[in-house]
Parts: structure tokens; C-alpha cells; sequence
């Protein structure tokens, strides 16, 4: 008798945790629907002339950086400049970044100030940068030295802002996935952060 009892609170327990999965796991797809579609790539308009500062934050991104400097290198003339800020790279991703700039001048590399206390890097590196960036600048747009930009992005993306009126954008890229382990630790990623811009 007490077995039966045993077994039925665990069954009932089960299918009350199962009942809060499901409903968590449909709020969620439900909110999907209203999710905006993937930006469209837009060439830039003339007003956009040089109002964009994009600012990379790096440390020892050597094996990852090649992408994201190409991506950038292909933006057009809404980017002012793009400030790859560094905190003391020991691996060449300074090296990688002055051949960049030796190509393209608006690359310039940074070394952020020493790290405070209750900081953490890459906001820190985000923050120098900002400091550091031209104040004819309207935007300022924060890339991670992993993220692959495709062309016209810094476009698109001022003029998604413009059209909607907002005065900050975040964005979540798409994320190429190459183990399986890394899907498992994505999902959870994904609900907790977005790609700041």
C-alpha cells in the first residue's frame, strides 16, 4: 500500500514538472512568431556618410579574428572607423589587426587602460572603445572578434534603427555549430544573452 502511494506522488510529480516544461516550451515558441525577421542587407544612404564607430573588443582571438576583420573590411562608408580595443594579446591578434590597418585605414588598434576592480574584460574593452571613438560618431556598434559581419550589415542595421526609432539595438547571430556538444550549451546561451550592439 504505502509503495502504491509512493509511486503515485512520483508519477503525479513527473507529470506536474512535465506540465511546466511544456508550458514554458510554448510561451517560448509562441513568442517566436512575433520574433522580427532576420535583417535584409541595404546598401548605406549618403546622410549615413561616416556615422558609425565599431568597436572589437579582443584577447587573444588569433585562431577566430580572420572573419570578423574580412566582415568589417567590406562595410562601406557609413563606417567611420573600427577600433579593435586589445587587452595585450599575447597570440599576434595585434599583428593580424595592424596587417588590417595597413589595408584599410579606418582599423585602428587600441590597448584598453588597465582592468579596475569589479570590472570584467570585454565590457571594459567595450567601454575604452567607446571612450576612445570619434564624437562625430551617432552610433556606436560592439562586434564580437568571433562574429563573421556580411556586407552591408552596419547598413542595414542603422537603417532597421532609424525606421523603428530606437536608440539601442541587440542582436543574436546566427551561431555556426560544428559538435554536437555545442548545441546543448548554445540553447541555454541563447536565452541569456544577446549580442549587444
Amino acid at each position: 500500500m504505502l509503495t502504491e502511494i509512493i509511486l503515485g506522488a512520483f508519477c503525479l510529480g513527473l507529470l506536474l514538472s512535465q506540465a511546466v516544461a511544456f508550458f514554458i516550451l510554448l510561451s517560448r515558441l509562441l513568442k517566436g512568431a512575433r520574433r522580427r525577421p532576420p535583417l535584409t542587407p541595404q546598401p548605406p544612404t549618403p546622410e549615413m556618410l561616416g556615422t558609425v564607430s565599431v568597436i572589437v573588443p579582443t584577447l587573444n582571438e588569433v585562431a577566430r579574428i580572420d572573419g570578423c576583420l574580412r566582415g568589417l573590411s567590406q562595410q562601406s562608408y557609413e563606417v567611420r572607423e573600427i577600433l579593435i580595443v586589445d587587452s595585450n594579446s599575447q597570440d599576434g591578434t595585434r599583428e593580424k589587426v595592424k596587417e588590417m590597418a595597413a589595408k584599410d585605414p579606418r582599423f585602428r588598434l587600441k590597448t584598453d587602460y588597465p582592468l579596475p576592480p569589479d570590472w570584467v574584460g570585454r565590457p571594459w574593452a567595450l567601454h575604452n572603445g567607446f571612450l576612445f571613438s570619434s564624437p562625430k560618431s551617432d552610433w556606436i556598434l560592439g562586434i564580437d572578434a568571433d562574429t563573421q559581419p556580411q556586407a552591408n550589415l552596419v547598413a542595414s542595421l542603422v537603417k532597421a534603427a532609424i525606421a523603428e526609432g530606437y536608440d539601442l539595438v541587440s542582436l543574436s547571430p546566427q551561431f555556426i555549430l560544428c559538435y554536437p556538444g555545442e548545441w546543448s550549451v548554445t540553447a541555454g546561451f541563447i536565452d541569456d544573452f544577446a549580442l549587444s550592439l
